[in-house]
């Protein structure tokens, strides 16, 4: 009895063993003869044959409920000229936990987790922007290329870490414009199925972030370098954080100007973050279009400097209509709010050594109307922006501009309110630029408003001052002409204040007659000049 029992036994588990190899072997034989070809068929047809989708093996294992699919690479089948190109490859793309009793019974995919080996993902950047209405691949969806196997597909847990990221502006660069080694790429609860369908080359999950670390960029005039710490994109809520931004000059300010051939502003910019909500991810990452409901520019670091000593090319710069509509790529931004910004602004004055300096602090503003798209701006579209800042880290300054977008001339409206400035505050641009300085003196307020068009600007102007005193910085170029010009003005020209005794505040035209080789913040300053002249009676002061 016990021989035949135990030949009973091993007859049953030669049985199942035999069962399992046949199941096993025509599992992974099913899978690497049929179900490959299937996706590999299905993914080119999604993406209307401009990508290819190649698997080395597929590869089921039933005690450890897993299914693996080695070495895969997306390619594109021919090379556009136009559009974004994505090349992605990885040496193994891991679902374990697998539940095969749901697969069995509902032919639905339930994975607990799901892994990636060694990713590697590059884009080449698409140089025409393209309406939603016009995207070749705007009915890829997931869902149809997984539809062949599995009514739905889901993961609990889908992580990838350590993934190399290059960006390419052009097809012919052999260095990577946008670079990152350290990325991290975490969804929660993906889900791919009927219901996910109705957004093209998406899916559900509850959580969905992709991360870049030390994110690295060069200008293609290699005058500048930007450096993020992290870059976090989230399908979820559709936003994009850039964090702790750096954008540096690879030049000292003497070699600057050397290397771009001209007199030109040179920019020292850092950012704590940039936040876009509810930002067209794809159409940012594929044509760097950028189209936002919000954008939050978190404390902004702005310094600028021109040094007029170098050679310039007398060229008319471009107003702010033609800069945005002059963006190569498209924009819409509803709004861009301004959170406890810096801006610097230094100057050499020709024949000078020593820069003037001014600066608006804790800034704080809103930017609505943003955008470059041709039909918006034909109803009539307006860039507004509002701030509150210090200016020279003393006067309270409140400024508003309205830009309207369907000319190209340099047009804008500006008005603004100021209060409490120390004059004195204004000598580190003063002292250097012009020679003068302000020993005494206080603006109580500073009140304008005015229109500027592609010649003139006009408007009106209230300072309300007291206790005003010129002085010349101690230095040894000073001629007795000069210092007599100071002692004449201080007492038979200049005015000590506004208003004066018991009269009413002065209230003064602007007008200035615009240098239209000068950009808009000099056409700004020389508006206000003309009344601060005017109302103060201050000299001209030139050194020969």
């Amino acid at each position: 009895m016990r021989k035949r029992s135990t030949g009973k036994i091993i007859l049953f588990f030669t049985f199942l063993i035999v069962l399992w190899a046949g199941f096993y072997f025509g599992t992974n034989g099913y899978l690497n003869r049929t179900l490959k070809d299937r996706i590999e068929s299905e993914f080119s047809k999604q993406t209307e044959r401009k990508y290819e989708l190649k698997i080395e093996s597929i590869k089921f294992s039933l005690v450890n409920r897993s299914l693996s699919f080695r070495t895969l690479a997306v390619r594109p089948i021919a090379d556009s000229l136009t559009e974004a190109t994505y090349n992605v490859s990885c040496s193994q793309i891991k679902f374990s936990g697998v539940n095969i009793l749901k697969y069995l019974t509902a032919k639905e995919l339930v994975i607990d987790r799901l892994f990636i080996t060694d990713p590697e993902v590059s884009v080449i950047k698409g140089t025409r922007s393209q309406p939603a209405d016009t995207d070749s691949l705007k009915n890829f969806t997931l869902f149809n290329v997984i539809k062949q196997f599995a009514n739905s597909v889901t993961v609990k847990r889908f992580e990838v870490n350590n993934s190399q990221f290059e960006y390419f502006n052009t097809r012919t660069d052999t260095i990577a414009s946008l670079s990152s080694n350290d990325n991290y790429l975490k969804i929660v609860n993906l889900y791919i199925g009927r219901s996910s369908n109705t957004t093209p080359g998406y899916f559900k999950a509850d959580t969905v972030s992709f991360v870049m670390n030390r994110v690295a960029w060069t200008t293609d005039d290699s005058l500048y370098s930007m450096k993020a710490k992290r870059m976090e994109v989230s399908y979820r809520d559709s936003s994009l954080i850039i964090d702790s931004i750096e954008i540096e000059p690879n030049y000292s300010k003497r070699r600057f100007a050397e290397i771009a051939g001209k007199q030109t502003d040179r920019f020292d910019i850092s950012l704590g973050a940039l936040v876009f909500k509810k930002i067209d991810l794809r159409r940012f990452v594929e044509y760097h279009d950028i189209i936002s409901q919000s954008l939050n520019v978190v404390n902004l670091t702005f310094k600028a400097f021109r040094d007029k000593n170098d050679q310039r090319e007398f060229n008319r710069p471009a107003s702010v209509q033609q800069l945005i509509q002059q963006i190569p790529f498209y924009c819409t931004i509803d709004s861009i709010n301004l959170l406890d910004s810096f801006i610097a602004y230094e100057e050499v004055a020709p024949g000078k050594k020593i820069p003037g300096r001014i600066t608006f602090n804790k800034i704080n503003g809103n930017f609505t109307g943003l955008t470059n798209d041709s039909l918006l701006i034909s109803t009539g579209r307006v860039l507004n922006f509002s701030a509150n800042c210090l200016l020279m880290n003393e006067g309270i300054l409140h400024a508003t501009y309205l830009i309207p977008l369907n000319t190209m001339n340099m047009v804008f409206e500006c008005k603004g309110f100021m209060t409490k400035l120390p004059m004195a505050a204004l000598n580190s641009m003063l002292e250097p630029t012009v020679g003068i300085s302000l020993d005494k003196g206080v603006i109580d307020t500073l009140d304008f408003n005015f229109k500027a068009g592609e010649n003139s600007s006009s408007g009106k102007m209230k300072l309300i001052y007291h206790d005003l005193h010129l002085s010349m910085p101690e230095t040894k170029d000073a001629s007795f002409k000069e210092k007599l010009g100071l002692l004449i003005a201080n007492n038979f020209v200049i005015n000590e204040s506004n208003p004066k005794g018991d009269k009413q505040p002065e209230i003064v035209n602007l007008f200035y007659e615009r240098n239209k080789q000068r950009f808009m913040f000099h056409y700004t300053w020389k508006t206000l000049y003309s009344g601060i002249k005017s109302t103060v009676g201050i000299p001209d002061i030139k050194k020969k």
